[in-house]
């Protein structure tokens, strides 16, 4: 306990109190002067535990040990809230650690609070990122289904990836053609997981269901539980079936999207590349067409059925290369010709990919 001098914001004058309180009174005018208290405000650095959690974090999230990453991340995120790359790992750390789609939610919000805070290059790395996963989950079949159970929670584990991508599908990078294709090319492959019927094992008080055949020197033994309940099967459920079948629409469609755009595109090039064919020489035309593979096929054709005049067709044709390889823009009507046939296959594979 002590004395607070202060002068009187009223006349000036020294006005002395206990400063203990908070307040005294002028003895000249009677003005209420107030005590200025300082608060201190004691922060903890904690600076160096964040980075450690951001450490063993990342460590675990490159070893795909999702769990303890996700545990790190949670615990750097209750000191600071500001690093996007955080609140994004977390999130998919829940998605890698959700077997049926129940943390949908947690990581759609997990994805738009780093979204929010970050910049657009790291929004597209993010969105790469984003589509490596998608692509990434295991959805193939176990060697062998025993009970009902393993058939529900892998029909469970397809439907919530997908459902789980198509979510997500609003955080893509809708500038890149190339990674939109291949998103939604990883999620029909992931619809396309999903089977109508399996087949499984039944399970009798924790035993399989099974034959043991023993074959020896002494002749044929049967051993273990009899096959009085043969495999069975499952049938998923058609409110599952519908439900990625739905899914499955709506990105072939998005997919088309870009394969129609892709398609045109290549078949600009190939009319291009056939206006570019179309100014060669006459003489360099004329000359690749006598040594084209069609006219060589029909040359091999008749020198099984006409010998000499199947030879000597061949020699017009190697004739016709040797002057052709001499002439005059060979290796640019080369090139012309090549760049036509590459042209032309990808359009067709891309036409094939349309109508599938």
């Amino acid at each position: 306990m002590g004395i607070v001098a202060l002068k009187c914001p009223g006349c000036g004058a020294n006005v002395e109190f206990d400063s203990n309180r908070d307040y005294g009174f002028c003895e000249y005018c009677g003005t209420k002067v107030m005590q200025e208290k300082v608060i201190v405000e004691h922060r903890i650095d904690e600076s160096d535990k964040y980075n450690n959690y951001i450490k063993l974090a990342d460590g675990a999230y490159s070893s795909r040990n999702f769990a303890e990453a996700y545990n790190y991340y949670t615990r750097s995120l209750e000191i600071r809230q500001d690093d996007c790359l955080v609140h994004f790992r977390k999130a998919l750390c829940a998605g890698a650690m959700s077997s049926g789609g129940e943390r949908n939610a947690e990581v759609v919000s997990g994805l738009k609070a780093a979204f929010s805070l970050a910049d657009k290059t790291k929004q597209k790395s993010f969105a790469n990122e984003i589509t490596a996963f998608i692509g990434s989950k295991d959805l193939s079949e176990p060697a062998e289904f025993i009970g009902i159970q393993s058939c529900e929670n892998h029909v469970g584990k397809i439907r919530g990836h997908v459902k789980l991508a198509d979510s997500l599908y609003q955080f893509a990078d809708g500038e890149n053609k190339e990674l939109i294709a291949n998103y939604c090319r990883f999620v029909i492959r992931a619809c396309d997981a999903l089977n109508q019927t399996y087949k499984y094992t039944k399970v009798n008080e924790g035993k399989k269901s099974n034959l043991n055949i023993n074959l020896s020197l002494s002749g044929l033994s049967l051993s273990g539980n009899s096959l009085e309940n043969p495999p069975q099967i499952y049938h998923t459920p058609q409110a599952i079936l519908s439900d990625v079948a739905e899914i499955r629409r709506k990105f072939v469609a998005e997919s088309n999207k870009f394969t129609v755009s892709e398609l045109e595109n290549k078949k600009r090039q190939l009319a291009d590349a056939k206006e570019q064919i179309g100014k060669l020489p006459v003489m360099t035309k004329a000359l690749h067409a006598v040594f084209s593979l069609p006219a060589l096929a029909a040359a091999l054709i008749i020198a099984f059925a006409v010998p000499l005049l199947g030879i000597i067709l061949l020699a017009v044709q190697v004739i016709c290369y040797l002057v052709y390889l001499k002439s005059e823009g060979s290796d640019e009507a080369q090139e012309a010709y090549s760049n036509y046939r590459e042209i032309k296959e990808e359009c067709l594979k891309t036409q094939k990919s349309l109508n599938r």
